[in-house]
């Protein structure tokens, strides 16, 4: 009598390649992100389409432990994968969950290394927005509002806040510095800012959750198929 557990093993490569191949689709179709039917691919189409595959899959792992071809058990099976896809997209809609993958692959996109934080204006002065308001460029002395370079953001909340902070003087603390950069540490910037400006980016955070996410989602459904 066929091994479960060899044939759940020798099943592993063509999860991985699943795993793979959605992770890919994930992050091409974030190339569409702001379109009407973005959201419907995403939480519908994609995990039927997992769990479409994810069932074939078990039909094939089925044939090769040499057992009887069992279609129910097969779609039975791929239940766990769709489930997993769910829970993944859960996480990857967090944003903190996605800070550390933007941190590792947004240099390659903004050509320069950069601190990814989920606000950092309430991290440094809790109410500083409310005083954005009340300053006047046109004052004597005020310093001109200054830009963050093209590949880091344009008209963020950051962006504001360095200003702003210029102006006003003497705000500027030893960590609202770090968020200007320099020579010394790398410019902190808002995950939303870096995602606005490259989809690719949230797509591949998706990605790397939806990978993993099918491969236990795989073994598991494989092990009731074969079951």
């Amino acid at each position: 009598m066929p091994n479960p557990d060899s044939s759940v093993s020798s099943n592993l490569p063509a999860i991985g390649m699943l795993g793979g191949l959605i992770a890919i689709l994930i992050v091409f179709l974030f190339t569409c992100k702001g379109k009407s039917y973005f959201n419907y691919l995403l939480y519908g189409g994609l995990p039927i389409l997992i769990y479409l595959l994810a069932s074939i899959i078990n039909i094939l792992a089925q044939h090769l432990s040499s057992k009887s071809i069992n279609v129910g058990r097969a779609f039975l099976g791929g239940l766990p994968s769709i489930g997993a896809a769910y829970l993944s997209l859960l996480i990857s809609y967090i944003s903190y969950a996605r800070i550390p993958i933007a941190s590792a692959i947004a240099p390659m996109f903004l050509k320069t290394s950069v601190d990814v934080v989920a606000n950092p204006i309430q991290k440094i002065v809790p109410t500083f927005t409310n005083t954005t308001k009340n300053v006047n460029t046109n004052q004597p002395g005020a310093t001109p509002k200054q830009s963050l370079p093209s590949t880091i953001g344009r008209n963020s909340a950051f962006t504001n806040f360095v200003s702003t902070a210029k102006q006003t003087g003497g705000m500027l603390t030893k960590k609202a510095k770090k968020y200007m950069g320099g020579a010394c540490c790398s410019p902190i910037v808002t995950l939303e800012d870096i995602e606005n400006e490259n989809p690719i980016i949230m797509g591949l955070s998706y990605g790397f959750y939806m990978f993993f996410a099918i491969c236990f989602g795989g073994i598991f459904g494989t092990g009731i198929a074969l079951a």
